[in-house]
């Protein structure tokens, strides 16, 4: 159940009172009380106005005192608090500060399904505290009986303008509901929509996910903190609650009510900006999802003709993430505006908008490399520079997750990785994979081939010059601390007895996959 405006009217402290609109607004909810003054709408008070988070199905009581002989601020200031989701207002000493409720009023009223209740006329008696006790005790007697409330919730809602039909909405409904904090977070812990309680309260909740998605185990505070999983759908993307109950505890049946209660909310109002974050597009794209793809990227203004080009951050995972993607966001901008900066499954995608020269890209790359590495990251940016598709995308993704650490084994002198790289050391994984008799056979016969055990110089000279230094002898000698032409007669000594210059390709492929897989095994 919920308290009514009937059932308000049936309280003691507004016996006399009269509903002046049509009864039909006898059965609209009540959820909360508040008192307000108007005077004529200036674009000050709208400002003001449009900064207040309001409950929704509040009753309002005024007097109308300062704009009580003009009918227009009065008509003016019920449409504006109908758009706000307001139920219904309750006029003060009418008769004694306001002449009378003027028919256009009421009229105004019943046309936007908004109750108007006077008090009994030329009464200077009745009190605001005396309304306010009096509702707010059948509103707080109600929770009390009435503990399953996820479709109550949801009933309020829908009566809201169209504006209020926000998953944000019920998130606040909830808070007032069970004078909790509520928070919802996406897979990496970023917050999608949050509601403080007491409302006027601030919270850092990014402390409190950090502490929950990395695994942490010291409590911020002495609160109890809740957490569920809402939704784990392609469509939304993973999303999870955090319930923050100040004294007392949370039982576990107001616990499933809230969750029922936003499942429904993501599900009928998920698409809403205040909702969800760019990870839903990301979402559905690794599902591939091609109606969710193309309706997310319009709704968030993404083109997908800006994720074929970019940069994927392995494990992203660092405490001040939020302000170093920032940073990252701000060392793009200084070449091209940013289409896509958003962190999924620990992976930051980072996109600009455009085509960048291979020249610039370059630069580009420096710079993050050079960023990553100073915050300590383990991996470095893998460079993005052609992707054909979104298909394409999912699979570099992918890729990401299961060579990225492999590839700095391999190629623990890059800035920056290729996807290039990337499928090397996955080749270079499979190969040496448990199980993998005939590629061990194969792997043995090629050692020996190489040179290995008997002359392991040849190899590891062609191994820096394969994987370290891109082909360049003066490189391959300063790291190896020998001279160029000792470097130059060992890959020619490898050359002639493999029957081709080494780094010559399609011939050398195997040679690279040995070459990494040694790397592998020495880091094993």
């Amino acid at each position: 159940m919920t308290v009514t405006i009937g059932d308000c009217l049936r309280l003691p402290a507004l016996r006399g009172a009269n509903l002046l609109t049509d009864a039909r607004g006898l059965d609209w909810p009540v959820t909360a009380v508040s008192v307000l003054e108007y005077s004529e709408v200036t674009p000050i008070q709208q400002t003001l106005v449009d900064q207040i988070h309001y409950q929704g199905h509040e009753l309002v009581l005024t007097a109308f005192a300062d704009v009580r002989d003009n009918v227009t601020a009065q008509c003016e200031n019920i449409r504006r608090l109908k758009s706000q989701g307001d139920t219904g207002l309750v006029l003060f000493y009418v008769g004694i500060l306001m002449p009378k409720v003027d028919p256009l009023v009421v009229a105004l009223a019943n046309s936007l399904d908004y109750a108007i209740i006077m008090m009994p006329l030329n009464d200077p008696h009745p009190a605001y505290s005396e309304v306010i006790s009096d509702v707010m005790q059948a509103i707080f007697l109600d929770h009390m009986h009435n503990p399953m409330f996820a479709m109550d919730l949801l009933e309020q809602a829908t009566k809201l303008p169209p504006a209020q039909h926000t998953v944000d909405t019920v998130v606040r409904m909830v808070a007032d509901r069970l004078h909790v904090g509520v928070a919802l977070f996406n897979r990496d812990g970023q917050v999608i929509t949050a509601c403080a309680w007491p409302t006027t309260a601030s919270e850092d909740w990014g402390a409190f996910a950090r502490v929950h998605f990395d695994a942490g185990t010291a409590p911020l505070d002495a609160r109890h903190q809740y957490w569920e999983k809402v939704s784990d759908d392609p469509r939304l993307g993973t999303v999870w609650l955090l319930l923050l109950q100040d004294g007392g505890t949370l039982d576990v049946y107001a616990r499933g009510e809230v969750v029922s209660t936003l499942q429904i909310a993501l599900n009928l109002w998920g698409q809403n900006p205040t909702a969800m974050s760019r990870g839903a597009l990301l979402s559905a794209i690794m599902a591939g999802d091609p109606v969710q793809i193309q309706r997310l990227a319009a709704f968030y203004h993404v083109a997908l003709a800006d994720l074929r080009q970019g940069w994927l951050i392995p494990q992203f995972t660092g405490q001040d993430r939020a302000r170093q993607q920032g940073q990252l966001v701000a060392l793009v901008g200084q070449t091209a505006p940013v289409a896509l900066c958003e962190r999924y499954d620990n992976l930051l995608f980072l996109f600009p908008r455009g085509h960048l020269a291979p020249g610039a890209m370059q630069a580009v790359s420096a710079k993050l490399a050079a960023a990553t590495k100073a915050w300590g990251y383990p991996v470095p940016p893998v460079v993005c520079p052609v992707l054909a598709d979104v298909a394409a995308l999912k699979a570099a993704a992918a890729l990401v997750k299961t060579a990225a650490i492999d590839a700095t084994k391999i190629f623990p002198r890059r800035a920056t990785l290729s996807l290039g790289d990337l499928r090397l050391a996955a080749r270079c994984r499979a190969a040496i994979g448990t199980g993998a008799a005939e590629n061990a056979a194969k792997r043995a016969a090629a050692r020996q081939l190489v040179g290995l055990p008997t002359e392991p110089t040849l190899f590891d000279t062609a191994s820096a010059y394969l994987l370290d230094c891109d082909g360049k002898v003066a490189a391959v000698a300063q790291q190896l601390f020998v001279h160029p032409n000792t470097v130059s007669y060992r890959l020619h000594k490898l050359s002639t007895r493999l029957g081709f210059t080494v780094g010559a390709m399609p011939d050398s492929d195997w040679l690279y996959e040995l070459a990494g897989s040694e790397r592998l095994l020495s880091e094993s």
